[in-house]
C-alpha cells in the first residue's frame, strides 16, 4: 500500500501543480494530481449513487457558474471534495509502495490529512490569483464575463477557508504573490525523502492518468470552446530533477511506448 509522504493543497492559481512537479522530480516521488482523477471520480460517484438509488447529475456550466453565488460554489466544491475523498484514499491504497507519493490539488483539505503526514498549503494573494485565473478558459456559458467573476470570487473564498483550516491544524501556509519563482517556493518545502527506484514507471502512470482525464473532459459539456491540439506530458526518463514536458496529442501519446524529451 502506498502512503502519501506529503500533501500540497491551497487555492486555485497559487502554482501548486508547478511546485509539486518540481518537488516530485527533486525527490523521486510519484505525483498524484487529484484533478487528473476528476472524471474517474465522477463516474465512480455516479455508480455509487445508482446502487443506492440516489440522484447524481453533474451541473451544466450555466448551473455551476451562473446559477449559484460564489459562496455557494465554494461550499459546494468543499462538500463535493469531502464526498469524493474515499475515492482518493482508495486510489492511493492501490498504488505500489515505491516510489513514495506526493499528492496535489485544491481538494487537499487540512482536516482530511492523515495523522503524521506532512502537508503544505500555497495560497495566492487576491491580486495574484485574479491575474492567473483571468487567463484560464471556462466552459461556454450564457454570460462569460459574470461566470469568470463568479469563479474568481469562489476561488478566493475557498482559499480563505483552506487557510483557516490549515492554521487551525498547524500546517504551513505559504503566500504566493508572483514575486518568487516556483523553484524558490519549492525550496521552502523540506523534509521529503530522497529519490527512490521506480520513478520512470511512475511518470508513465501519471501520464496515463492525465490522458484518461483529458479524453473524458473533451467528451463532456465542460470542455472549453477552443480545444488544444496537444498537451504537455511529463518526460518519462526518470532522471532526478527532470521536469521537462513534451507536447503530444492524445493519439500520439497513446502510440508512444515512452515519452522522452530530446536527448533523455
Amino acid at each position: 500500500m502506498a502512503r502519501a509522504t506529503a500533501w500540497i493543497g491551497g487555492s486555485t492559481g497559487s502554482g501548486k501543480s508547478t511546485v509539486t512537479r518540481i518537488l516530485a522530480a527533486r525527490h523521486g516521488l510519484r505525483l498524484f494530481p487529484i484533478d487528473a482523477f476528476w472524471y474517474s471520480h465522477v463516474r465512480r460517484q455516479g455508480e455509487h449513487a445508482q446502487r443506492l438509488g440516489e440522484p447524481d447529475e453533474e451541473p451544466t456550466p450555466d448551473e455551476q457558474w451562473l446559477g449559484m453565488t460564489p459562496a455557494e460554489q465554494a461550499a459546494d466544491f468543499e462538500a463535493l471534495t469531502r464526498k469524493r475523498w474515499p475515492f482518493v484514499v482508495a486510489d492511493l491504497d492501490a498504488l505500489p509502495s515505491r516510489p513514495p507519493v506526493i499528492v496535489e490539488g485544491p481538494q487537499v483539505l487540512p482536516d482530511l490529512i492523515p495523522a503524521g503526514d506532512r502537508a503544505f498549503f500555497l495560497v495566492g494573494t487576491p491580486e495574484w490569483q485574479r491575474s492567473v485565473l483571468f487567463q484560464r478558459p471556462l466552459p461556454a456559458t450564457a454570460e462569460p464575463a459574470r461566470a469568470l467573476e463568479n469563479r474568481i470570487e469562489k476561488d478566493r473564498l475557498f482559499g480563505e477557508r483552506v487557510v483557516a483550516l490549515a492554521r487551525a491544524r498547524g500546517f504551513p501556509v505559504i503566500p504566493v504573490d508572483g514575486t518568487r519563482t516556483p523553484e524558490e517556493i519549492a525550496g521552502e518545502i523540506r523534509g521529503l525523502p530522497e529519490p527512490g527506484p521506480g520513478v520512470a514507471a511512475a511518470r508513465r502512470w501519471e501520464n496515463r492518468i492525465v490522458a484518461d482525464n483529458i479524453r473524458s473532459w473533451m467528451a463532456s459539456p465542460h470542455r472549453t470552446p477552443d480545444l488544444p491540439q496537444t498537451w504537455p506530458f511529463v518526460c518519462e526518463c526518470g532522471r532526478p530533477t527532470c521536469t521537462v514536458t513534451v507536447a503530444r496529442s492524445i493519439p500520439e501519446f497513446e502510440a508512444t511506448p515512452r515519452v522522452l524529451a530530446h536527448g533523455h
